[in-house]
């Protein structure tokens, strides 16, 4: 199905390594199609990041609402950073999910992004093997 997009972007450009931290993740999505889609995302962070400020919470679904023709919706999800995390890249990964009038799921899309975190010297972690 080609009527249906999905962006992901983050408030941020770099992490600080080792200082605790909040920011938002922005999920757009719309149809390009004459019908309406619901559409549902769920968003997927890699450890030492989470979804909650105080426990370690991986994945979490967000209902963005009813899609018409040209329509997009969004939804912003808060992302915390403890001071456990290291020097290094973390991928997010978004699930579109698309239903149709009939309540099956018309189309399922995987977009994926990174962020860098670094060291006050900027250096990322570098594997020395």
């Amino acid at each position: 199905m080609q009527g249906i997009n999905a962006e992901l972007s983050i408030t941020v450009d770099k992490l600080k390594a080792f200082v605790p931290s909040e920011f938002e993740v922005l999920i757009k999505a719309g149809s390009d199609e004459n019908d309406p889609y619901w559409l549902e995302s769920i968003l997927e962070v890699q450890y030492p990041l989470s979804l909650a400020p105080d426990k370690s919470l991986l994945s979490g679904r967000s209902l963005l609402g009813i899609a018409y023709n040209g329509e997009t919706r969004e939804k912003k999800v808060k992302i915390f950073a403890n001071n456990d995390i290291f020097p290094d890249n973390y991928r997010f990964k978004l699930i579109l999910f698309a239903y149709d009038k009939d309540g099956a799921i018309a189309t399922r899309q995987e977009y994926t992004k990174e962020l860098e975190c670094s060291d006050e010297n900027g250096k990322i972690l570098q594997d020395t093997r």
